[in-house]
């Protein structure tokens, strides 16, 4: 099972983002962020939850509570296939999973 902080990483790294860019998402010290994925320090639990919401997963994805969580699987797939996949190809992909996961979640609430 994978430490809080590489599953930070691996989210961070998916969405194509920097350090300092998901901290500035989050409003958070890119110092801090780097702790976080170094498993050096844990963010507050308000910023978990900020956390979870800005990748659409759960808070108990995110602590690696449910280690089988779709989302998690998904991108660790599209990790392994990084050198064969070009970004736009990669971000493609994201996105028709994310419309894929919405519309399910959309069929289950009617």
């Amino acid at each position: 099972m994978s430490t809080f902080g590489e599953r930070l990483k691996l989210l961070r790294k998916n969405k194509d983002l920097t350090q300092k860019e998901l901290a500035d998402q989050l409003a958070v010290n890119r110092d801090a962020l780097a702790k976080w994925e170094t498993d050096r320090a844990f963010p507050d639990i308000s910023i978990l939850v900020e956390i979870a919401k800005f990748f659409n997963i759960t808070a108990d994805e995110l602590l690696g509570r449910e280690s089988d969580s779709f989302p998690v699987q998904i991108m660790t797939m599209l990790r392994q296939a990084e050198g064969m996949l070009s970004k736009e190809e990669k971000q493609f992909l994201m996105e028709m999973i994310s419309h894929y996961i919405d519309t399910v979640r959309s069929k289950k609430k009617n």
